[in-house]
């Protein structure tokens, strides 16, 4: 390979590689922002009162309770609401 030739050479690799560097501080960058992120949602959690290792199940157990609650107050509405028909029928 003559020296013209490795010149270019050389010239691409490092025209590539100031490529991948510049992807790779992009990248880097994006990753620290969803750390942050990640960080600051952890904290908020926390915050709340919540464990960030249960929040998934604290969240179901939750929607459950409050699932049941709903029911049991629907009945207790019904059961309000018949009481009315009956009274009003009198």
């Amino acid at each position: 390979m003559d020296f013209d030739a490795m010149q270019s050479r050389v010239q691409n690799l490092l025209s590539r590689a100031k490529k991948v560097d510049a992807s790779k501080s992009e990248i880097m960058g994006t990753l620290n922002a969803k750390r942050e992120e990640l960080a600051n949602l952890i904290k908020e959690i926390k915050e709340a009162g919540y464990n960030p290792n249960t929040v998934k199940e604290d969240w179901e157990k939750a929607q459950t309770e409050l699932e049941a609650l709903a029911t049991q107050y629907e009945k207790d509405i019904e059961k309000a609401e018949a009481s009315l028909r009956e009274f009003h029928k009198k």
